[in-house]
């Protein structure tokens, strides 16, 4: 696991652009070269995965016009290497010896200044690594305004919002570059701004599309093997959450709701049959509701035009927080209902509900398909059901 974050880490914040011309000498052979100033004299390493660790195999020496030019033996295979600098610099690459791989940049800070030419994959990590570089500047100076004991609350407040808001961000341009690019390793290196709780249906996305050509690489294997394992987790607390239903279980009709949204008007759940519909339990008091909140949203972009629904019943105890959190979360949807009278509330004593978050997914004849469908779990039964 210390390896993947390391490697992730290296990934998301180098930036590489162009450099003309392959300056490896007469050979045919293609290999790793370029100009790095302010570096003459050092060493410049390339280093590949080897038993789970990255080794030193190829090095040259930055000359006094600050190029270099390493020809790789044996030749690279398609996979993510190391360039390292002897005074510390690191830039992590994805290219393979069909590529002239050209790179250019200023030894003192390599992964600001890095620029390449004469590799596709490696030209996709810097479109990630750019779009995603203004949003992870304001992340890291709003956590150090969060340590700043001068601030007012209400300026603390405002940090952590624009952290949220950058971090939702990320998130859109991450699922951006993963949709433009499918198929490309680059992708893989996107999944490091994912959660594999609640995001594993992309993990499973950018696996199965970059198999045939990268399932060879040591890091492919370890994000397979870490979604395989939060697979298993969540098979196994989907098991347990339906064995632990104590009012409604799974293959039984739900029963009818019939209350009143924000507004005063009446709504009932038997409206939305023909529809799956996930029937959630939530406040806006609720921490766990609102962190889980942003996977709803999700999946009812994803599957809505497609005949999912959400049916959401609110245990607050006024109205104004409650549409203060539909409003400040997103929540798209219309079906929002509560007799807010909190936990005596009508509805949670109908179905059993004494914790929250809890929802349950009910089929379009309103019978119930799964207890307690909460993020991984909400998305393996969502693309089981649509297919996607």
């Amino acid at each position: 696991m210390r390896i993947y974050k390391s490697i992730t880490t290296s990934f998301s914040i180098f930036l590489l652009a162009i450099l003309a011309g392959c300056g490896v000498g007469s050979s045919n052979q293609a290999g790793v070269c370029g100009t790095i100033s302010n570096a003459e004299g050092e060493t410049v390493y390339l280093e590949r995965f080897t038993n789970k660790k990255l080794v030193k195999t190829d090095s040259a020496k930055v000359d006094a016009s600050g190029n270099f030019s390493i020809i790789p033996t044996p030749a690279l295979e398609l996979d993510y290497y190391r360039i390292l600098l002897s005074s510390g610099g690191t830039l992590m690459i994805l290219t393979d010896s069909s590529e002239c791989l050209k790179i250019t940049a200023d030894g003192s800070d390599l992964n600001a200044t890095a620029s390449v030419s004469g590799s596709v994959n490696t030209g996709q990590l810097i479109e990630l690594s750019q779009s995603l570089a203004p949003m992870r500047a304001s992340v890291i100076t709003e956590k150090t305004n969060l340590k700043d004991r001068s601030k007012s609350t209400e300026e603390l407040s405002q940090s952590k919002s624009n952290i949220t808001e950058a971090k939702k961000q990320m998130k859109v341009a991450t699922l951006d570059f993963i949709k433009k690019y499918p198929g490309s390793p680059a992708t893989l290196t996107a999944l490091s701004e994912l959660s594999l709780k609640t995001d594993i249906g992309f993990y499973e996305k950018v696996l199965d599309e970059t198999s045939s050509e990268f399932s060879h690489s040591f890091y492919y294997q370890i994000i397979k093997q870490q979604t395989q394992n939060a697979k298993q987790k969540a098979n196994v607390a989907s098991q347990q959450n339906n064995r632990s239903q104590s009012k409604y279980s799974v293959g039984m009709e739900a029963p009818d709701l019939v209350m009143n949204d924000p507004d005063g008007n009446e709504l009932k759940l038997s409206d939305l049959r023909g529809k799956v519909v996930l029937l959630d339990f939530w406040a806006s008091w609720c921490g766990p509701c609102r962190r889980e909140n942003p996977h709803v949203v999700h999946s009812y972009e994803k599957y809505n035009k497609e005949g999912f629904e959400v049916f959401s019943v609110s245990l607050d105890r006024s109205v104004d927080p409650w549409k203060k959190a539909i409003a400040q979360d997103g929540l798209l949807w219309p079906y929002h209902v509560s007799d807010l009278k909190g936990w005596q509330s009508d509805a949670s004593s109908l179905y059993g509900v004494r914790s929250i978050p809890s929802a349950m997914l009910l089929d379009r004849d309103g019978k119930i398909i799964g207890n307690n469908m909460r993020s991984a779990v909400l998305t393996n039964k969502l693309k089981e059901i649509f297919g996607h």
